[in-house]
């Protein structure tokens, strides 16, 4: 069937900067949108008392490992989208965008099944006292039946990111934070005719809001001919699901596991007493936004390493990688520097406790040098899995936090006491990022680098031409890269403002801005 709606944004002809920078800054927008929410939602249940907020509070990690595992499916099918529009396959790409959003659907629905059945037994096993349990069903039972609509969502948005559209979603996120905002003290608190439903009405709000943006995120898919119903089937569910399952099922263990070693991590901190896990556990949250950039620069890598993979344009992804490491660098170490001026500061303004302030301030100051190198992780990631080497990033991502930072942690622990976890979680950090940048180096070769980094006034006349002529914009940069991978060629800006392929001093070709290419035969 012949495609008609809105053809994708494609990542494989354009200045390589702009494009990451038009996907990133539209996600850190998006990403404070999803954040606001649950500070609304903390805030106004704290408003309600102690048992509401203690109950909310049991619902974080349950939550948080069932979107971790939700977002490694999108982290799949956003690589497999955007390798397969970056080869031309678009048939295909929608075959997959349709049957995975189905597929989201029948797994999330049993899930939500199983944890609206049995969320009294969950939670009661996590230690949560019979008092809280009417709470937490109170909360989890919207959440739970909600939960097709957020997986859809997920899965949505990263279709539209592989498709190199990131504006959307943030709209869409955006919307659902305005609407979870306004719906919260409504329907807590009762107004415009509405009961008082508390600790309920805060789930139903976002139960409202995700429903809205999930039938928006569809209806726009549809719109755009990325869905096609009639290519819905049972075979078409099984081979999206084999498909996006190499990534899908690494991305959403490894997203799995980073609570799961947070949560020894913390353990291993209480022993020291409870003002330095309160200390510690500012820190977490703080790292988070400090860390914002280079974690959202790497999901921008994501769809244009997959388009410009799948399109053998190893060239353009070796510039986005060199450009997003050095966002990464330059923000990391701003952010250290800034840290080891301000943290006294910070943490005097959010506690009296001495012991509080110093644990907090030592694990900012010191864990602060790592940012840059976790750029270098976030990069590493998005690369093996935007290249279907699913293998290679849940080891990365397990050796950042699992394999080394445990075994580090714990014998600072034995040496230093709490000071000797955070060296040894600075040191897993370290290693992790040097390790990942060096097998990410080993992909490409030098002949693919020589072109990357060429002459940046021939790149510009070339992002000219591609767009005077986009139908044979992607040719024009495999002719690039073929042509720049000859021994001792250079490309550079001839003086009448056309590109020169010169060899060995020599004008050996001549590409105009009217089109025309010419060889210089001897």
């Amino acid at each position: 069937m012949a495609r008609t709606g809105t053809p994708p944004t494609m990542l494989t002809t354009g200045e390589v900067p702009s494009h990451l920078r038009r996907l990133a800054l539209p996600m850190v927008i998006g990403v404070f949108a999803m954040i606001s929410v649950n500070f609304v939602d903390t805030y106004f249940v704290g408003l309600l008392g102690t048992s509401e907020l203690a109950a909310m509070s049991f619902t974080f990690p349950v939550v948080g490992l069932i979107i971790n595992l939700c977002m490694g499916l999108g982290i799949g099918v956003t690589a497999t989208v955007s390798r397969l529009l970056g080869a031309g396959k678009t048939d295909e790409d929608q075959l997959i965008s349709t049957n995975s959003l189905a597929l989201a659907i029948l797994l999330s629905s049993c899930l939500g099944t199983i944890g609206f059945l049995g969320q009294d037994h969950i939670f009661s096993m996590m230690g949560a006292a019979d008092t809280l349990l009417p709470y937490l069903r109170d909360y989890m039972q919207w959440w739970f039946i909600g939960l097709p609509f957020l997986v859809t969502l997920i899965i949505a948005n990263g279709v539209m990111r592989a498709h190199g559209d990131s504006k959307t979603p943030m709209r869409i996120m955006l919307t659902a934070a305005l609407i979870n905002g306004v719906l919260d003290p409504i329907m807590i608190f009762g107004g415009l005719g509405l009961p008082a439903l508390g600790l309920e009405g805060a789930s139903m709000a976002t139960f409202i809001s995700r429903l809205l943006t999930f039938l928006v995120s569809l209806s726009l898919l549809f719109k755009r001919d990325v869905l096609d119903l009639s290519r819905l089937s049972l075979s078409g569910v099984i081979h999206s699901a084999r498909v996006v399952a190499s990534i899908g099922i690494p991305a959403a263990l490894t997203n799995a596991l980073t609570p799961f070693s947070a949560g020894l991590i913390t353990a291993l901190i209480a022993l020291h007493g409870s003002e330095t896990i309160a200390g510690y556990g500012y820190a977490v949250r703080f790292e988070g936004i400090f860390l914002l950039v280079p974690m959202v620069m790497g999901g921008a890598l994501s769809p244009f390493i997959g388009q410009n993979w799948g399109a053998h344009l190893s060239h353009r992804v070796i510039e986005a990688l060199g450009y997003a490491r050095r966002i990464s660098l330059y923000w990391g170490l701003g952010c250290c520097l800034v840290l080891q001026v301000l943290a006294p500061s910070l943490t005097s303004f959010l506690s009296d406790d001495a012991q509080v302030q110093s644990t907090l301030s030592l694990y900012l100051r010191v864990l602060s040098v790592s940012f840059a190198f976790q750029g270098l992780i976030y990069s590493a990631n998005a690369t093996f899995n935007a290249i279907n080497n699913p293998f290679r990033a849940t080891l990365v991502s397990t050796m950042n936090s699992l394999i080394l930072a445990l075994p580090l942690a714990y014998v600072g622990h034995l040496s230093h006491g709490y000071q000797g976890i955070i060296v040894g979680l600075l040191g897993a950090r370290l290693v992790t990022g040097l390790l990942a940048n060096y097998w990410v180096g080993n992909l490409f070769d030098d002949n693919d680098e020589q072109v990357a980094f060429s002459d940046q006034d021939a790149k510009k006349l070339l992002y000219r031409l591609e767009s005077d002529y986009p139908e044979i914009g992607v040719d024009l940069e495999r002719m690039t890269r073929r042509l720049g991978q000859l021994p001792d060629l250079k490309i550079v800006k001839g003086a009448s403002g056309h590109l020169t392929y010169v060899q060995r001093g020599r004008e050996v070709a001549h590409l105009y801005q009217d089109g025309l290419f010419d060889v210089c035969l001897p």
